[in-house]
């Protein structure tokens, strides 16, 4: 009942707003100040931060939330979990919203995401809205010019990949920001590239995790080949054995689509997430990347396939 009050409220107080009297919205920005820094329960929290964080993005760019906008630096560095969250909630939501109103203190988050690398062992949801947050800031304030000063948030990223595995959803929505910043920024992986490529093959090559992790992690791949300005010569550049063990993620994918009389509707499918990968990486290589030969397994499949691969190859 609360998560939906705050969901009420996030919708109907921004245009709302200027209808209010003063006394009203100063009331309001007062308690949701207070609301947003003593909420102890998770879900609740996030619907309290989604309801402050569409109002904050009305009032920061016309400083009439300063006390807000100010607890949100203090807070950061908290030792209470609570508003250590309901800081990262925060700033996940308004860094993409009002991205002006941050500029001043990019370098000062910076400093304070890489201060936070400690909570990821005690607990890592908040180290993945951490990294989240990272890559936001990266996202919205990097460029060619100053990539060198986020090369060590991007570290600390890379290791949520490792050690949050548990928050399985978190990671994902952490893998959908991080596909984001490979679309319109790919050149800043250059110089960690191997090391990326790296931690994405060994998600998605890992039985151990749900499918959408996987496909997630190889559409972040596909993304940086598909980029002709840089990524499509950094994946030339990866070691062929890295290479060969996505080209074989990809076939595990192919090899595995379920017998289903509805399968290769091309409206409804949407199992088959390794066809379509394969040919996007195919397009954006060009044929110029050259992989070791498949292991005897995989070539058995393709020569003699089963009942379930066989509909499969027959549209290959």
């Amino acid at each position: 009942m609360v998560t939906l009050c705050y969901d009420l409220l996030r919708d109907i107080l921004p245009p709302l707003w200027t209808n209010l009297s003063s006394t009203t919205r100063n009331e309001l920005k007062v308690s949701l100040n207070i609301k947003i820094w003593v909420e102890r329960d998770y879900e609740i929290l996030k619907a309290c931060s989604s309801c402050v964080s569409s109002l904050a993005c009305l009032l920061f760019p016309k400083h009439e939330w300063d006390v807000l906008f100010y607890s949100m630096f203090k807070y950061l560095g908290s030792n209470s979990w609570n508003r250590k969250f309901g800081d990262l909630f925060l700033l996940n939501e308004l860094i993409p919203k009002c991205r002006e109103v941050f500029i001043p203190h990019v370098d000062y988050f910076i400093k304070r995401f890489m201060d936070l690398t400690p909570i990821i062992s005690e607990d890592h949801r908040c180290g993945v809205f951490a990294a989240k947050a990272s890559v936001k800031l990266i996202i919205y304030f990097s460029n060619p010019a100053s990539y060198s000063k986020f090369y060590e948030l991007l570290s600390q990223v890379l290791v949520i990949f490792s050690v949050a595995l548990r928050e399985e959803e978190l990671v994902c929505s952490l893998l959908e920001d991080m596909i984001v910043l490979a679309g319109v920024e790919t050149a800043f992986f250059e110089v960690q590239f191997d090391v990326v490529i790296m931690c994405m093959v060994r998600l998605a090559e890992n039985l151990e995790l749900g499918a959408k992790l996987s496909q997630l992690a190889v559409e972040f791949v596909v993304t940086v080949s598909e980029d002709r300005d840089s990524g499509c010569g950094m994946m030339r550049m990866v070691r062929k054995e890295l290479v060969a063990k996505l080209l074989l993620v990809l076939m595990d994918m192919l090899v595995h689509v379920e017998d289903d009389p509805g399968w290769g509707n091309t409206i409804n499918d949407d199992e088959n997430e390794g066809e379509l990968s394969m040919f996007r990486l195919a397009i954006a290589f060009g044929g110029g990347v050259n992989v070791p030969n498949l292991p005897t397994e995989q070539s058995v499949d393709v020569i003699s396939p089963t009942l379930e691969t066989q509909n499969q190859l027959l549209l290959q």
